[in-house]
């Protein structure tokens, strides 16, 4: 009790300071249904906050440090091949032309190369043609719900019935693009239309990416928190027992090759 008594005079003396204030916890009374709307509101509004989990021992709770950090010099971003690209109008000409073209080199220099200029045209063809993947979704969806309505209500208008039978076709290609997007991204090769889960799999991807993220590291009890030195320290951490050079890359001993059987031209 005597301890409890300095912890609590302590805490009301953090009133005086003049640093912004954050105030959270497990907040289960609700008033109304309309308390629980907003969907989820933390990583919406904060999306760049970490949390240290610091124990202590006057009481038998925890108290945690939050922090909003920038996460900048992020390097560059992986390519990543989208298979929906496959479904668009000018994708396999651009990637024939693409691989059709010399190299300056042969063998398998050749074949890396070709890869390289590949992943190029390919990172062009996104940026002039997936505009905006969800958006074209969801309006596609809405005029062909719309079209549907105008049918219902107009069976013998042969002209409704035709912008129907098209919205239809833009809605099953938006369609295929937005779920061929969603099950690559979430991994998730299970999920289906049903209600689409829009909301629901957006949340699950933006936690996913903000958990996977690493921020800081601790050294003898310090936490360091600039970005470009949890970087160094990280890619030194595998390169310590990874290597640095690869066996493969070596040039081979061509007096030994010679004293067995090879191929000719």
């Amino acid at each position: 009790m005597t301890k409890r008594i300095s912890l609590w005079d302590k805490l009301s003396a953090l009133g005086h300071l003049k640093d912004p204030w954050i105030v959270f916890g497990d907040f289960n009374a609700m008033f109304s249904y309309g308390d629980r709307s907003g969907g989820r509101q933390w990583l919406d509004v904060f999306p760049k906050i970490v949390v240290m989990n610091k124990w202590d021992a006057i009481s038998d709770h925890s108290y945690c440090i939050i922090k909003h950090v920038e996460a900048g010099n992020l390097g560059t971003i992986p390519f990543r091949f989208c298979n929906y690209w496959m479904n668009r109008e000018g994708y396999k000409e651009a990637v024939l032309c693409c691989w059709n073209n010399q190299t300056s080199s042969k063998g398998l220099k050749g074949i890396v190369q070709k890869l390289l200029r590949t992943k190029h045209v390919l990172k062009r063809f996104h940026r002039d043609n997936q505009g905006d993947i969800i958006g074209t979704y969801k309006a596609a969806k809405e005029e062909f719900n719309t079209a549907k309505g105008n049918v219902a209500a107009n069976p013998s208008n042969q002209s409704l019935q035709v912008v129907e039978k098209s919205t239809q076709q833009v809605y099953i290609s938006a369609k295929k693009d937005y779920t061929s997007y969603m099950q690559q991204h979430a991994k998730l090769n299970w999920m289906k239309f049903g209600d689409e889960n829009s909301s629901f799999f957006h949340a699950s991807l933006k936690k996913r990416r903000q958990e996977n993220r690493i921020l800081s590291y601790c050294s003898n009890e310090e936490v360091i928190e600039d970005y470009p030195k949890v970087i160094e320290h990280f890619l030194n951490h595998f390169k310590n027992f990874m290597g640095k050079g690869s066996s493969a890359t070596r040039r081979l001993d061509q007096t030994i090759l010679a004293r067995g059987k090879i191929l000719d031209i």
